[in-house]
């Protein structure tokens, strides 16, 4: 039996229609950009999922961190970049004397969402690892004190928050049983995902052998957006009813006019986030192996430590950055009492992917928070969005080892570290981070806090 379409029933048709496509939308790009490799739930065997015990383990751990200001607790447990931008939170924190301590706290509407989300367990591929992402939802307190009087200085409430935690792995096969140092043949010893020799302190990169946090993050209020989401849509279906009853024209007009211009809405919205995504992979197509979830984690080292360069040594930013950019900003580094004690990153949004003679440029808007302190211990945060452009040499690409790999200075043969370091410890010679890994080739001249 066909149903002919009235007047009356276009309204809630277009609803219906920017309904699917933003559905088919979002999903599509989410599995090309990236994949879910498995996905599996109830009583079958779960590949991905973080268990609940490790759960425990980890955030105990990772939130006792910056009240102790010790960070022997991580090792093994977070990527390479997560173990040092958390050390240079932890280092700021000691600095300034303060300490933050977190206070979790789940309901028993909570607790049933996160017994039923743990029933499935999502792992998605992305460049040579592998990712699972944990969720828990839960009432999220944040609490500033000052190290000696224990007063408190600063807290922020998060309620019905998602802490989420994101992991990876490899998915690479990797030869485990590396023992002994190149250097000096001593046994190497296991820190965070690197290895280290204790004799002649030889730094060794290598893959995550086991999922290592690569991302902590809090989202207040999760249910809001969502929730406003959901409710313009029942709006929007129920107003689209109420047309057919009443059979108005002018109002069906108007409710076709904002159906209308909500599938506009949409579409811009799709195509924004498809031109996002095929930067990316752009970035992947000239180097496979690419990770995106590893690139997100270099920008937030760079970002997190410029900005600590700028509160305390500039030379400590020197080698990750072009010379004409680093002698703008030291010219530019105006005094400002207030130190940069977390920033709390929330969106990257690339703008551009380009090769430009030897050099691969990737350029990009980033959104967070900063927390912010002065000598006086009194706490202010802002939210910002700024640009930044990053680029590496077109020949420097993803390396996937069999083994561990010590990356080699140039100039003594010595074992160096791109990650924390622009100087070979061995010999003093400079050379250019630029030829293993992203460094700043753009970022803001003067920063306002």
């Amino acid at each position: 039996m066909n149903l002919p379409i009235t007047p009356e029933m276009i309204p809630i048709l277009l609803t219906f229609a920017g309904i699917a496509i933003l559905t088919v939308g979002v999903l599509y790009i989410g599995f090309t950009s990236t994949p879910i490799k498995s996905a599996t739930g109830g009583s079958k065997k779960k590949e991905g999922g973080i268990p609940a015990d490790f759960r425990k383990q980890f955030l105990d751990a990772y939130n006792k961190v910056f009240s102790t200001y010790n960070m022997q607790p991580m090792n093994n447990m977070l990527t390479d970049f997560t173990f040092y931008t958390t050390k240079n939170t932890v280092k700021v924190l000691e600095k300034l004397g303060i300490k933050k301590e977190v206070d979790i706290k789940i309901n028993e509407k909570q607790k049933q969402f996160n017994e039923g989300l743990s029933n499935y367990g999502f792992v998605m591929q992305d460049g040579k690892n592998d990712m699972t992402i944990d969720i828990l939802k839960c009432d999220y307190t944040e609490t500033y004190s000052d190290a000696q009087t224990n007063k408190k200085i600063y807290k922020r409430v998060f309620k019905n928050a998602a802490y989420n935690l994101e992991f990876l792995k490899t998915n690479e096969k990797l030869n485990k049983d590396i023992t002994h140092c190149m250097n000096c043949g001593d046994t190497l010893k296991r820190n965070g995902n690197f290895f280290e020799c204790e004799s002649c302190g030889t730094h060794y990169e290598s893959e995550n052998l086991k999922w290592s946090a690569s991302n902590v993050s809090v989202e207040p209020d999760s249910n809001k957006a969502s929730g406003l989401i959901l409710a313009g849509i029942i709006g929007l279906v129920f107003l689209g009813v109420i047309e057919m009853f009443i059979k108005n024209v002018t109002f069906g007009f108007i409710l076709g006019g904002i159906n209308a211009v909500l599938i506009a809405g949409i579409v811009l919205y799709l195509r924004w986030a498809w031109n996002a995504a095929c930067l990316f992979k752009k970035m992947v197509a000239n180097d496979p192996k690419a990770s995106r979830m590893v690139f997100a984690k270099r920008v937030y080292y760079l970002i997190r430590t410029l900005e600590m360069a700028r509160d305390f040594d500039l030379n400590m930013i020197k080698p990750f950055m072009t010379p004409e950019l680093y002698e703008k900003i030291k010219q530019n580094n105006n005094y400002d009492d207030y130190y940069v004690v977390d920033l709390i990153f929330k969106q990257i949004i690339p703008t551009d992917y380009r090769i430009e003679g030897q050099n691969q440029i990737i350029e990009f808007d980033i959104k967070y928070n900063q927390l912010l302190m002065n000598p006086k211990k009194k706490i202010k945060e802002t939210k910002v969005k700024r640009h930044y452009a990053l680029y590496k040499s077109v020949n420097a690409m993803t390396k996937v080892n069999a083994s561990a790999q010590a990356v080699i200075c140039p100039s003594c043969g010595a074992s160096i570290n791109v990650t924390t370091e622009g100087i070979c410890s061995f010999c003093n010679a400079s050379y250019s981070v630029s030829d293993f890994d992203w460094v700043f080739y753009d970022a803001p001249i003067e920063m306002t806090k």
